[in-house]
């Protein structure tokens, strides 16, 4: 039990879970989770958990989450930073193109090493780091001014699928990154 403005935190570092599913009730209470990856879900859903800042689900480096399908995010304002590296089989399903667009505080993404075919980020906001897999087909930033890093893996050794790219009023860093990948796209 913790009192009103009171923080608890729960580590699960080396949790070792049997169980197929896992409830975190009070979600509207959530600010972190963290290293969300031991668990090895299929299905995640933090669409309730509308104070939550920072989540991360990513499967730590040298190992793979192969459970995590899908993902539902919904409109998490306070969201600042989202992580699913490693969840090789996030965007393999049903779910190909996760939705951000609720998310206008957004300023870190990273989907490395995911199967994901897009991602819709709000229009506006203050996005300043993305990274996405070498499997991401289309590219829309609309009103993304801040962005500072913008990687797609696969860029440095030819190993990307990207086809279209829609941009509306974007940081000059994303116009010369994405110029270099037109670039690549024509050959």
């Amino acid at each position: 039990r913790v009192d009103a403005n009171q923080t608890l935190s729960v580590s699960l570092k080396n949790f070792n879970p049997n169980d197929t599913e896992s409830f975190l009730y009070l979600a509207d209470q959530l600010k972190y989770v963290d290293d969300m990856g031991t668990f090895d879900p299929d299905t995640v859903d933090i669409s309730k958990a509308v104070r939550l800042q920072r989540f991360d689900i990513s499967a730590e480096e040298g190992t793979v989450n192969e459970h995590l399908e899908n993902l539902a995010v919904g409109n998490n304002t306070q969201l600042k930073i989202i992580k699913c590296d490693n969840c090789i089989n996030l965007g393999s399903s049903t779910l190909q193109t996760l939705s951000l667009k609720g998310c206008k505080n957004l300023e870190y993404a990273s989907f490395k090493n995911t199967q994901l075919k897009g991602v819709e980020f709000a229009d506006g906001g203050i996005l300043k780091e993305v990274y996405f897999p070498s499997t991401i087909t289309s590219l829309s930033f609309t009103n993304q001014e801040q962005i500072e890093v913008l990687d797609i893996q696969g860029f440095g050794e030819g190993d990307f699928q990207l086809k279209s790219i829609n941009l509306d009023n974007v940081s000059e860093k994303v116009k010369e990154t994405l110029t270099e990948y037109t670039r690549r796209l024509a050959k």
